[in-house]
């Protein structure tokens, strides 16, 4: 029986954000990682240079959190996704087993729609269009190294340069295809390396994380469920050097992300 089955025969609709709902733990109110919370899922802003699990370079990963964020259920949320730990910005959790089942089969059907920021060097050759280059993996297990080359699998990714000066543009990118780092190569292939990204040939930026947010979701449940991240605290920095006002971009950016996603979910 599906998730969604289940809830229409028990008539337990989905339920959002936590205020005022008695069944959560009003401890997840108090967590600045966590977005959204229902009976089912858990959507956070995962920081930068935080991986989802343990690797041969040790360090804190996502996976030591996960048992405080159970909030009355027996078993601990899981991620459905991948995020590169480099990566910042949106990853849904499923909260016990169908839903963590539910939830990848709507990414594995592509019916998730994620748009990233990317604070990159340069500029694409055009102000928007789409990237359709093959990638395929050169490195080892954990250790992935991505290249354009014929032997790999296609990925696609639509941009559009939102804000740019001489040095630096803001693109927002919706990946159409879900491949290994195809967000990085992609820019890094277009002559437009992610700032923050030595990897794929982007400079440093003083220490700080790698300037690739995942900034908005939206996932078609029963009733369409559309999230944004706010940017963290290096981004919005650098931000600051390609707006007028920082602040006041975000909210307005915010506002038209949710209303086009909500728009194209219910097309």
């Amino acid at each position: 029986m599906s998730l969604r089955e289940s809830r229409r025969r028990k008539r337990e609709p989905w339920e959002y954000h936590v205020p005022g709902y008695d069944h959560i733990d009003k401890s997840a109110l108090e967590d600045e990682m966590i977005l959204h919370i229902d009976r089912d899922i858990l959507v956070i802003n995962k920081p930068n240079r935080l991986p989802l699990y343990k690797g041969p370079g040790g360090g804190p990963v996502l996976a030591d959190r996960l048992d405080g964020w159970r909030f009355g259920r027996k078993g601990r949320p899981s991620p459905v996704h991948r995020l590169d730990a480099a990566t910042s910005g949106c990853l849904v959790l499923g909260r016990h087993r169908a839903a963590r089942r539910e939830i990848s089969d709507l990414f594995a059907s592509g019916r998730v729609e994620k748009r990233y920021l990317a604070i990159v060097q340069g500029s694409p050759p055009r102000s928007q269009g789409t990237i359709n280059l093959p990638l395929f993996d050169n490195g080892w297990p954990g250790r992935p190294r991505i290249l354009v080359s014929d032997q790999g699998k296609m990925g696609e990714t639509n941009y559009t340069i939102v804000a740019a000066n001489d040095a630096l543009a803001l693109l927002l990118l919706i990946p159409k295809t879900g491949r290994t780092h195809q967000l990085r190569v992609h820019c890094a292939a277009a002559g437009c390396p992610i700032l923050g990204d030595p990897l794929y040939g982007g400079e440093p930026v003083d220490g700080r994380a790698m300037h690739l947010h995942a900034a908005t979701i939206s996932l078609p449940l029963d009733t369409p469920l559309t999230l944004t991240a706010p940017l963290p605290p290096e981004m919005n920095q650098t931000l600051a050097d390609l707006v007028e006002d920082a602040d006041t971009w975000w909210q307005s950016f915010r506002t038209r992300m949710r209303d086009s996603m909500k728009q194209s979910s219910a097309a």
